[in-house]
């Protein structure tokens, strides 16, 4: 593109997915993650692989995935399943140049809830995510300038589930997964600036987990990795700011009347981590972690 050029993409996706019976097991998947439900990976990209984009002015560039999930599953007699899964990425694989000023901004905003409940059986509410800003991000090489003059590059990921699990004769398990959910802002960038450069990554979740049993056991599980920044190769000619910013609520509850209850809350979390950075100019670098991560368990007998 010989002049200057916005690009915007934005993909949405929603699932839904009900299942309800009297007398025998109601299972509800919307989106999968590939595991022992036998469902496919479910994935929504702004940008898919393989774009290359050399603009010859001012270069503006937004991508956007947003999805929304809801699996609600509910029985009298039978084992009530509700699964919900899905990876969101704002762009992946990118190149990208620009002869003057470039702005880059990749967002990934997912927001999912998996009930499940049962009179007579087991209730089981899973889930499995991921949400990366931008993932593989190349913006010049060591010897040749990807941004002719200022560089803005935004990453941002964002989770928000709920699974819950009731059961009033069976089991209750709800969980994250049989890992964690990840959230990432920015991953694998390499950037080579002319001028000024602002980089800003931030990853942020809200998790509630609760498994709750009159007859047996109550389990529930919730972990998840978040990182602000992973893997940033950064070369300026001027001055350089960057910041990481990681914030997550992880919160588990599992109660039982008669049987055991168990919850696990686990949280890893990283604002800024790896890579190399030259900066010719003044350098300003921050990185900012906020967790709140519970676990309570009852049981009365």
């Amino acid at each position: 593109m010989a002049s200057d050029a916005t690009i915007t993409a934005q993909a949405f996706g929603t699932l839904n997915a009900t299942a309800s019976s009297t007398g025998g097991n109601a299972t509800a998947i919307a989106g999968g993650d590939g595991g022992d439900n036998g469902s496919a990976v479910t994935s929504l990209a702004g940008l898919a692989n393989g774009l290359d984009l050399n603009i010859g002015g001012v270069g503006t560039l937004s991508a956007l995935a947003q999805g929304a999930e809801s699996a609600t599953a509910t029985t009298v007699d039978g084992v009530a399943t509700a699964s919900a899964g899905m990876d969101l990425s704002g762009a992946i694989g990118l190149d990208f140049a620009s002869s003057s000023d470039g702005s880059l901004t990749g967002i990934a905003k997912l927001t999912a809830t998996a009930t499940a409940t049962s009179t007579g059986a087991n209730a089981l509410a899973n889930g499995d995510f991921s949400a990366i800003g931008f993932d593989g991000l190349d913006i010049g090489t060591a010897s040749v300038v990807g941004i002719g003059g200022i560089s803005t590059l935004k990453g941002q990921a964002q989770i928000a589930g709920t699974l819950n699990a009731e059961s009033v004769s069976g089991d209750a398990f709800a969980g994250f997964g049989d890992g964690v959910s990840t959230i990432t802002g920015l991953h694998d960038v390499f950037l080579n600036g002319a001028s000024d450069g602002t980089i800003l990554g931030t990853a942020s979740g809200v998790f509630n987990t609760n498994a709750t049993s009159t007859g047996q056991d109550a389990t529930g599980f919730s972990s998840q990795n978040l990182m602000g920044i992973s893997s940033l190769n950064l070369e300026l000619g001027g001055n350089g700011s960057i910041s990481a910013i990681v914030n997550d609520t992880n919160f588990v509850g599992a109660h039982s009347v008669s049987g055991n209850a168990s919850a696990v809350a686990s949280v890893d979390a990283i604002g800024l981590n790896g890579g190399n950075m030259h900066i010719a100019g003044n350098a300003s670098i921050m990185s900012t972690v906020g967790v709140d991560s519970k676990a309570e368990s009852h049981t009365f007998a």
